[in-house]
């Protein structure tokens, strides 16, 4: 009967529902599909590419986002973390950057990034330039400390470097990254417990730290 035909199809259709919400990347394709011309959809597929570390797909979505809806500046800020992290053609990233900078010069995320081209490149004191700018749109952004820490720690400017750090810990108190890099400025400059105490810190945060497991083995 029609009745007993359906029962037998319910669960295979119930199954089919289910791996698409499962899977982001198949969510979100499926939502292209049917709404190809929303810019959000196609950028919720991009950061789902990302995710999976399928870096051209991902470009390619968020190329589609800026075609679609060119005020979106994440897109302009994802398509440049692809550049610079997994493409390393910082002018294409640099490109993106200053366009959404352009549009808002207030957003604070093109700058870290710009600050990131520059640290890749060792242009530090132009690497601390846009940091210093992320800290004074978006006082207490974490990667903003980090970065700004780390450029004064290239150029051993180690006090200037604890006193960044400290003040991020006193934000992002339960920040591995924080602490694992205080302890390796600790390190440098020759205070071995004040590193020790830090680096400790930073691998009960997140025992997975490379860096302080590292550091610490050096320590003992």
């Amino acid at each position: 009967t029609l009745s007993d035909k359906w029962k037998t199809q319910a669960p295979k259709i119930a199954l089919l529902g289910s791996l698409i919400w499962q899977d982001p990347v198949t969510l979100w394709a499926d939502n292209v599909k049917k709404s190809p011309n929303r810019a959000r959809v196609h950028g919720n597929l991009g950061k789902a590419y990302l995710d999976k570390g399928q870096y051209e797909k991902a470009r390619v979505e968020f190329e589609e986002v800026i075609k679609l809806d060119s005020r979106l500046l994440g897109a302009y800020d994802n398509l440049a973390k692809i550049y610079i992290d997994h493409f390393r053609q910082y002018d294409r990233a640099r490109a993106y950057l200053n366009e959404a900078i352009r549009r808002n010069p207030d957003y604070p995320s093109p700058y870290l990034n710009l600050g990131v081209i520059n640290l890749h490149l060792r242009q530090l004191p132009e690497a601390i330039i846009n940091f210093e700018k992320v800290l004074d749109l978006d006082p207490q952004n974490h990667l903003g400390h980090y970065n700004l820490a780390a450029a004064y720690f290239n150029l051993k400017d180690y006090e200037k470097s604890v006193s960044i750090l400290k003040n991020g810990i006193s934000i992002w108190p339960k920040s591995s990254k924080l602490y694992g890099l205080l302890g390796v400025t600790w390190y440098h400059k020759g205070e071995r417990a004040k590193a020790e105490a830090a680096l400790t810190r930073a691998l009960d945060l997140d025992p997975s730290n490379g860096m302080a497991e590292y550091y610490m083995k050096k320590l003992r």
